[in-house]
């Protein structure tokens, strides 16, 4: 009733091409790297998320994506705008069961517009099953006087190479990555964080807190 659009990739392709127009590639460009390239050229999975300017959602929204079986491809394009003065909290996760034998690939794209005045609270929780490589380009766009909270849990995959930015481009705007990570066996998790500051008056934190047993780095 509000205009507030949360829909899977096809659906948002199908009934708002306009919207989808707003975020999609202007972000993270689909030349930044292999994986990048490879999940937009190919990439049909992934959701939609659309507040208008000033909705102010109090329920969470939440999904998941689901990678069963091996030896398979999965891509994943995650797609949130928070437009002026609204504001959201959403979960996604990330998951699959785990396979004794074979290898899986998941390649994914995040890209988050905060507006003016606009706070997310974005909450991402990674748990693949130990057969998955997983690498992600993932950036969040914060305004003027926007606020950003994003949140990483990271517990699954054989290796996972995260590369996660925030680019603070209206002054004032703020932006804070924080994260925990448990792993054992021989995995390998390897968040690469940037925040960038590209207006005055912006500030950010970051911190990312976790275990390590056996051999995983």
């Amino acid at each position: 009733e509000k205009g507030v659009i949360f829909a899977d990739l096809l659906t948002a392709q199908r009934d708002h091409p306009q919207v989808l127009e707003k975020i999609l590639g202007k972000v993270v460009r689909a030349d930044e790297g292999k994986f990048a390239a490879l999940t937009a050229a190919l990439g049909q999975s992934g959701i939609l998320v659309f507040v208008p300017k000033g909705v102010q959602l109090e329920a969470p929204l939440h999904s998941i994506f689901w990678g069963p079986g091996n030896g398979l491809i999965y891509f994943s394009h995650l797609l949130v705008f928070v437009d002026d003065g609204a504001s959201l909290t959403y979960v996604h996760e990330s998951a699959s069961d785990s396979a004794a034998e074979g290898q899986s690939l998941h390649a994914g794209i995040v890209e988050i517009h905060v507006g003016q005045e606009a706070s997310l609270n974005f909450v991402e929780l990674q748990s693949w099953g130990t057969h998955f490589w997983n690498i992600s380009h993932e950036r969040a766009q914060v305004e003027r006087e926007g606020s950003l909270e994003w949140i990483f849990g990271s517990l699954g995959s054989r290796l996972t190479k995260n590369f996660s930015e925030i680019s603070l481009v209206g002054e004032g705007a703020r932006g804070r990555m924080s994260g925990f990570y448990f792993s054992d066996k021989n995995q390998h998790l390897d968040h690469d964080t940037q925040q960038n500051h590209f207006a005055r008056n912006t500030t950010s934190d970051l911190l990312f807190k976790g275990a390590l047993r056996d051999h995983s780095r």
